[in-house]
């Protein structure tokens, strides 16, 4: 039956309920929420009283960030921050963080000049600061499920898997939508003019889950 002509909720005498054929009853995300995000991408509808289901989680995925130089300039408030988007095929708040790790790799004359934080969304969460004294250069996969925490192996520079500092800092984003923008933000806290530096790697591996 042509359907062009219907009115939001109303429904044809002689034919099936109106909700059974995807006529929203409402427009009021407060109580129909998911009819806004109807035909998301190439996710199947799923759009009230539509059949199919939503689209699949990627179990899991790699995001690579862009390196760059991470600037001596407490003073100036000039730090070092690179953004990446991941995006995939589902529905805004349909796949959460099951579990994200962090691959970095940085060049750094005085390792304990650094503080580096990791942010999505509106939470801003500490990966570690001011470890290791006067060692140089890291190269780790933080990993909240690993054994050892970043600071008991100094330099960090083996390639190997270490927790946060304080063995929270990643966990802290499960639950959280994954797409989005993702943020490394790096501060040389202090500005000697010795402490010179610069991100050579750093990548996410996420791990999603549906809501």
């Amino acid at each position: 039956m042509e359907r062009s002509g219907t009115r939001l909720g109303e429904d044809v005498p002689g034919d099936e309920a109106a909700g059974d054929r995807g006529i929203p009853f409402t427009n009021d995300p407060a109580r129909d929420e998911p009819f806004a995000y109807c035909f998301a991408g190439p996710a199947v509808a799923f759009c009230p009283g539509q059949p199919g289901e939503r689209a699949t989680c990627p179990e899991k995925i790699i995001a690579v960030g862009t390196p760059g130089d991470i600037p001596d300039d407490r003073a100036g408030a000039a730090v070092f921050q690179d953004n990446l988007t991941v995006n995939f095929p589902a529905v805004p708040g349909q796949c959460v963080v099951d579990d994200v790790n962090l691959q970095l790799t940085i060049q750094h004359d005085v390792l304990q000049d650094l503080d580096v934080h990791l942010e999505h969304l509106d939470l801003r969460s500490e990966m570690f600061t001011d470890i290791c004294g006067f060692a140089v250069d890291l190269d780790v996969v933080l990993d909240d499920d690993a054994a050892a925490a970043i600071q008991s192996n100094c330099p960090p520079n083996d390639g190997g898997r270490y927790t946060t500092e304080d063995g929270g800092g990643l966990n802290a984003f499960e639950g959280l939508d994954a797409k989005g923008v993702w943020k490394l933000i790096i501060d040389d806290d202090f500005q000697s003019g010795v402490g010179i530096g610069k991100v050579t790697r750093w990548q996410l591996e996420l791990r999603t889950k549906a809501r």
